[in-house]
């Protein structure tokens, strides 16, 4: 798996999907700044690829970096997260997406000691930090997982399915599809993840337990 061949997948399954012009240095610096934050690696790689992005029939979407338009940015969203009515948000996340509807990803910025775990995906169930799951050990799997899942769902051509690399054994017709079938992807693409099936609302993980987990 790598993120390279993950967009030209996207770029492949051309059938309405919005992508963006690449961010440049220059634009990530400055969203940096305004942040106080260093934005982890692997997620700028994918802002110098698309700066916002939305794939799989919107099931999957990537805030741009600055507000544009009616979209608003990392920089807004993370304001919103940290001085909204409700209490004051965690600096361990910052939200970069999310589902569509109502549930935000989010990637834990903090060093992480757990062995496997590299720049974790968090969801989070309508922008609710009492209510996290880990979604994933890394971005790219945690992408490449959700990614296959819609794309049988959308009954794409097998030669993306090929590309994604996803096992004849799993692609099941989409009236199958269920969350047991999104776990078992899962369960391929990201086999470290501690459950296959992350449901903040069932989990409701917190920030405490979070760092509890990656640090112990």
């Amino acid at each position: 798996m790598d993120l390279q061949n993950l967009m030209r997948v996207w770029q492949e399954m051309d059938d309405g999907y919005s992508f963006v012009p690449a961010a440049t240095e220059a634009e990530i610096e400055q969203t940096e700044a305004a942040l106080g934050l260093e934005i982890p690696a692997v997620l700028r790689q994918l802002y110098l690829f698309s700066n916002g992005l939305s794939v799989v029939e919107g099931n999957l979407q990537v805030d741009p970096l600055q507000d544009r338009g009616k979209i608003i940015g990392l920089e807004t969203v993370r304001s919103l997260v940290e001085w909204g009515d409700a209490p004051p948000r965690p600096q361990e996340i910052l939200v970069f997406g999310g589902n569509g509807s109502d549930e935000q990803f989010g990637i834990w910025l903090p060093t992480v000691h757990r062995a496997g775990f590299d720049d974790p995906i968090i969801v989070i169930g309508e922008f609710d930090f009492d209510m996290l799951a880990i979604a994933g050990t890394s971005l790219v799997p945690f992408l490449y997982g959700w990614t296959a899942y819609y794309a049988l769902m959308y009954e794409v051509d097998a030669r993306i399915l090929d590309a994604l690399g996803l096992p004849a054994a799993l692609r099941v017709p989409e009236r199958y599809l269920d969350e047991e079938a999104f776990a078992r992807i899962r369960q391929h693409y990201d086999p470290g993840l501690p459950d296959y099936d992350p449901d903040p609302y069932r989990e409701r993980s917190t920030v405490a337990k979070l760092k509890a987990f990656f640090e112990g």
